[in-house]
């Protein structure tokens, strides 16, 4: 068993190893495959034939798939923006923001959600102060349990006090 393994291993290095011209083809003819062939001279003289290869791919996508994968893509990113909007966190939210930004772009070309998406990053990154910012962001929530993970929309919280307050009257 031992010798046949060693005559074996033998065999493949005496072809593949030590062959001063090692071609990618069964045959010694220059194939042109897509009609690209070149040769390459390494250092210690032994000379390469590689041929490019193209594979032409269907320039018909799936369709389903496609928007299967759109639609968990904005099912992901909407749940991640929920969360982020009961434990508000600055980079987080802009960075999901952005996201979000680049998706309606991308799928709607006339988008006005990605312009107005635009404005807060722009004034949280560029114009406003490191405070300033702070400020802004973070009074776009409310607190309503005074605990963990009970933030809610600042305007949904408006909303209700307008109810309450038209009730009343």
């Amino acid at each position: 068993m031992k010798e046949w393994y060693f005559s074996t291993v033998e065999i493949i290095v005496k072809q593949h190893v030590f062959l001063q011209t090692i071609t990618t083809g069964a045959k010694q003819q220059m194939l042109e495959v897509d009609g690209q062939c070149f040769r390459l001279v390494l250092e210690n003289g032994k000379t390469i034939t590689l041929m490019k290869k193209t594979i032409s791919k269907s320039k018909k996508g799936d369709k389903i798939s496609n928007y299967g994968n759109q639609i968990l893509q904005l099912g992901l990113l909407f749940k991640d923006l929920i969360d982020m909007i009961h434990m508000p966190e600055r980079v987080r939210g802009i960075r999901l923001l952005k996201l979000a930004m680049m998706y309606f772009k991308v799928y709607n070309n006339l988008s006005k959600y990605a312009l107005e998406i635009l404005r807060l990053p722009l004034h949280q990154l560029c114009t406003l102060s490191e405070k300033g910012s702070n400020e802004e962001f973070y009074s776009m929530f409310v607190n309503t349990g005074g605990k963990f993970d009970t933030h809610i929309p600042a305007d949904r919280r408006m909303e209700y006090l307008v109810k309450e307050v038209k009730k009343t009257c």
